[in-house]
């Protein structure tokens, strides 16, 4: 069973909640995801099965686009709807320009601190799990890109948006600094991921659609592997990609990761450098 699946995750479902129930509708032990989401957050999550969970760090790597829901006036302690309130700030003289003016400085390369209550590691922890025991979790500033932000409505004390950002951008963080840029404070108070590298929120199915093992709703080949280059090679060189070989090749490219393909069928996750596919990860 192999190949990657677009689902349409609900709201108030773990990432991981996800997967397990992958495995258990199509019967295999061989599953992860590529690109976390946050329980309260819906949208698009990648599932890899089989042989193709090897590619799921290049798919995490991936641009992604989000629309959410930002609340001004309050500040919680995971920086979305379900934490603790921490404070409440009156909001009532924030304008549309405003608001309009501070996304624009938010745009480009930007610092953001993660949000505590997150998967990242901490002191060799999940940051979440320390800061549900109301232990002290110090996490550094991390450079993400945020290629776009647009405000698409704007009904106080709620504004949506849609973001284009970096892999590793935490739109509840994005809420937090906005909230507090404009001096009141904010949370996200809906998350919804509606595209990654290549692969849209409108190709993805909703988990009741999976009642049963259905191998056609899997992608493979060059449709599971959107926005990633590819090397086609022949039989030769494919024997010695799986054997962990080198194969010299003409090609433009260097230092660059791809999958090194034998006509539909991927042989290995490569680095060309120097007119040599070196692999890295044989599938």
């Amino acid at each position: 069973m192999d190949g990657i699946l677009l689902i349409d995750k609900p709201s108030g479902m773990s990432s991981f909640a996800v997967v397990r129930q992958v495995k258990k509708i199509f019967e295999t032990k061989k599953v992860g995801h590529a690109g976390t989401l946050d329980p309260l957050a819906t949208g698009l999550l990648i599932v890899v099965l089989g042989r193709y969970t090897k590619f799921a760090e290049l798919l995490t790597g991936a641009e992604k686009k989000y629309i959410a829901e930002i609340e001004l006036g309050s500040s919680t302690t995971t920086d979305d709807r379900e934490g603790e309130l921490l404070f409440r700030k009156p909001y009532g003289h924030i304008t549309l320009d405003e608001v309009s003016l501070i996304l624009k400085k938010f745009e480009g390369e930007i610092y953001q601190t993660p949000p505590k209550f997150s998967a990242i590691k901490y002191q060799g922890q999940r940051a979440y799990s320390l800061a549900r025991k109301e232990k002290e979790v110090i996490l550094s500033p991390r450079k993400v890109q945020i290629k776009k932000l647009e405000l698409k409505n704007f009904t106080p004390p709620i504004f949506g948006i849609e973001v284009h950002c970096s892999k590793g951008t935490y739109i509840r963080s994005l809420a937090r600094d906005i909230g507090e840029a404009l001096g009141v404070g904010g949370f996200a108070k809906s998350i919804r991921r509606i595209s990654s590298g290549e692969f849209s929120i409108t190709d993805a199915k909703k988990l009741d659609e999976l009642d049963q093992k259905r191998e056609y709703l899997l992608k493979t080949g060059d449709s599971a592997l959107l926005g990633i280059k590819k090397i086609f090679i022949n039989c030769d060189d494919a024997r010695k990609l799986a054997r962990g070989q080198c194969v010299s090749i003409s090609s433009p490219y260097s230092e660059e990761k791809a999958v090194a393909f034998l006509e539909t069928e991927p042989i290995a996750i490569v680095n060309i450098a120097s007119g040599f596919l070196k692999p890295l990860r044989v599938i």
